[in-house]
């Protein structure tokens, strides 16, 4: 499977994957139009819950974003993260990836500045729909940005997940949709801590 950046200074850079590999990139329509909702990604620190292909990261890292950290149990896929991460280093000045091979619930540093918004990128294996609520409940009072990936067959519509937590509901942004495939995009609000 080939997978190419869409934009930024390295736009069409070849993502490699393992033959036969369980992970799901997301789809290149829905990649790009939650790219260009965000113009300016110099603005974020990016957090990649599970990181998969790393495509979502990378294409971050072309568009800007200075701070990237990306977590993934699979060892196949942490390798081929690894390799792509050096492999775009060696041609482009990005900023600062990080990739953890651990799970991110088990995360508890996640950095909050007046400088950066977080973006919460959450995909969990769509066979896995039991990692929703799991994160879900981490997140819940972090500030930031979350973008959620899921699939109508099989985690469940959007109106479903919105439906079953309240902080969704009050922080709807935008749903973007192609087939059974979404990712929604939303800022919760919190009261201060």
């Amino acid at each position: 499977m080939s997978i190419r950046l869409l934009g930024g200074i390295a736009q069409n850079f070849e993502i490699k994957t393992p033959k036969n590999f369980s992970t799901r990139p997301t789809l290149s329509l829905l990649k790009r139009k939650i790219f260009d909702r965000f113009q300016d990604w110099s603005q974020f620190r990016m957090y990649d819950l599970f990181g998969g292909t790393g495509s979502i990261s990378f294409e971050a890292a072309s568009r800007g974003c200075k701070s990237i950290n990306i977590y993934e149990i699979n060892p196949k896929a942490y390798k081929y993260l690894i390799e792509n991460k050096r492999r775009l280093l060696a041609q482009y000045e990005l900023g600062e990836i990080n990739i953890y091979s651990q799970s991110c619930l088990k995360e508890k540093n996640i950095i909050y500045s007046n400088d950066f918004d977080n973006i919460f990128y959450i995909d969990p294996p769509f066979d896995r729909p039991e990692l929703y609520p799991a994160i879900f409940n981490q997140l819940i009072q972090e500030k930031g940005i979350l973008m959620i990936e899921g699939d109508n067959n099989l985690t469940g519509s959007p109106d479903h997940l919105i439906a079953n937590y309240d902080f969704l509901k009050s922080s709807m942004v935008k749903v973007y949709q192609k087939g059974s495939h979404y990712i929604i995009v939303c800022k919760p609000e919190h009261k201060s801590r």
